[in-house]
This record gives structure tokens, sequence and C-alpha cells, in this order.
């Protein structure tokens, strides 16, 4: 396994081929969105911070999808709210695969942040269709026509989807008498 650098906050990459190029984006630790990209999948380029505008994104999962010829990227903003965990969805978008505008924010829903996510389709080709889990629980649909262009954002038909909320990673402490020892397992069997 190949380090390609950068530091990043606990998540998972997201990744797309346009313009000739694999294209693959994290969200950095320092709230903003990291980009490397390849040609032949050996010699890579990055990490790269697509310009960062209005964005401070929350740890969550970000998303990437290919439409039309050009990359839409998309990850949840940190509201200006102390207190809020979530806010709008930051999308950057490449007309070409190659070259990223600056970030507009969908304002539309409060999501989530710190473990929820989005997914995105693009059912004709051009247009794309994104998708996440409201603070009221409700599953949201964004839209765009192409590029930019938004063509609203409502919550789908339905109940709301129960409430949960991202599971801590397992953490199991045990003690024991004899000389001061202590371990810590960390949820992996086998392993001292």
């Amino acid at each position: 396994m190949e380090s390609l650098g950068g530091r990043m906050p606990v998540g998972r990459p997201a990744a797309v081929f346009e313009g000739g190029k694999t294209h693959v984006f994290a969200i950095a630790a320092g709230g903003g969105m990291n980009h490397w990209s390849s040609a032949d999948g050996t010699s890579w380029t990055g990490p790269d911070e697509l310009l960062r505008g209005p964005v401070s994104l929350e740890p969550s999962y970000a998303c990437a999808i290919a439409a039309g010829g050009g990359v839409h990227v998309l990850a949840v903003n940190h509201n200006s709210n102390p207190f809020a965990r979530g806010g709008a969805i930051a999308h950057w978008f490449s007309p070409d695969g190659v070259s990223f505008l600056a970030p507009i924010l969908e304002q539309a829903w409060e999501i989530p942040g710190s473990g929820n996510g989005i997914a995105a389709a693009a059912p004709g080709g051009n247009a794309v269709e994104a998708f996440a889990v409201s603070g009221l629980n409700q599953l949201v649909r964004y839209s765009w026509s192409s590029g930019y262009s938004s063509t609203g954002a409502v919550p789908l038909p339905g109940p709301p989807l129960p409430a949960s909320a991202p599971a801590p990673a397992p953490t199991v402490a045990a003690a024991g008498r004899g000389r001061g020892r202590r371990r810590r397992d960390r949820g992996v069997r086998g392993r001292r």
C-alpha cells in the first residue's frame, strides 16, 4: 500500500474517472477538500486543496461523481453556529474534469456531519441527483441540471428514517491485579 500523503479525519475517500484521469477526494484535517489525480494509476499528484471559499467541512463522507464530461464533489459543510454539527452541502464542480471552480453552498436543508454522508447518481448522464439525511431524519434529494444549475432540494416522500447516531469505534478497557499492568483492547481479537 502506498501513502499519497495528506492529513485527514476519519472518513473515506471518493474517486471518479474523468478528463483522462482518476481523481480522488478526501476531507482534510483542516476542513478543506484534498484532491489527488493520476493519468496512469502509478504517478500521482497531490494532495492539492480545492478552492476553499466559504467552506469548512465536517468530518463526514464526501461524494464525487462524473457527469456530462465534468466532475461534481459534495460534502457536508460546518454551520457557523458553534454548537451545530453539520450544515449546508458544499458543492465543487469542474466542467472539464481538470480545473475546479470555487464551491457553492446548497443551503436548502441542514445536514448533520460527523459520520453522515452523501450519495449521488447521474440518471441521464448530465444531470446529477444527490441524497443526504437531514437533521429531521428525512432523506433529501438535491438536483442539478448541469454544473451549478440547481433544480432544487426536496425531502423524499414517506416517514422520517429511524433516528440513529454514528457508532464510535469499539474500545474495551480491562484492569486486573498484578504489578500495575494495564491492557487496552481496541476491539481486535487475537492481538495483544
